[in-house]
This record gives C-alpha cells, structure tokens and sequence, in this order.
C-alpha cells in the first residue's frame, strides 16, 4: 500500500499537539500531494519514493516564508516523518492512514 492516500497527522510544538493531514499521490518513483499543519498547507515539490519511504521539499509564505526538506516512512497504516525547517530547526510527526 506504501505512501499512496490520505494520512492523519500528529504534530508535536512546544504548545502542544496540532493536528495535521499528509494527502499522497504515487506515480513510479513520484509523489505529489499536499501537506497541512500549524504553519499552514504546502505542496509536495521534488517528491521521490522509494519502497515505503518517500523525501519531498515544499514552501509556505504565512505566517512566514519557510522551507521544509520532509522525510516520512510509511509502515502498513502508520507513518513517522521528521521536517528539517532549515534555520527554524527539525521537528518530527507521526500520522496514521485515514
């Protein structure tokens, strides 16, 4: 089944848990999507999947521009993911398939 769907996500902040969605769509070795959480909504850039895992960039503008380089791993209905924010630091993120 891989990354392929929609997934719910749980991302921890240092004010708590926020809710999150992960929508993916694989093509080959291609993943398009979007990502949704605190920060606002992205769309999947440079996504590449290998196996259950996948890497993808994306941007947000508001409330802040930023840049996010995304690893996840999707293991039958769970997923682990972790977000690289460049100078805003790495933060984690578990999801489940919805």
């Amino acid at each position: 089944m891989g990354m392929d769907g929609f997934w719910n996500l749980v991302i921890p902040t240092p004010m708590g848990d926020h809710d999150g969605t992960l929508t993916c769509q694989v093509d080959g070795a291609t993943l398009t999507g979007t990502m949704t959480g605190p920060a606002g909504a992205m769309e999947i850039q440079n996504g590449t999947v290998e196996g259950d895992r996948a890497t993808f960039t994306g941007e947000i503008t508001s409330p802040m521009a930023m840049s996010f380089k995304v690893t996840v791993t999707a293991t039958g209905d769970a997923l682990d993911g972790e977000a690289d924010m460049g100078s805003f630091g790495t933060s984690g993120f578990s999801g489940t398939r919805a």
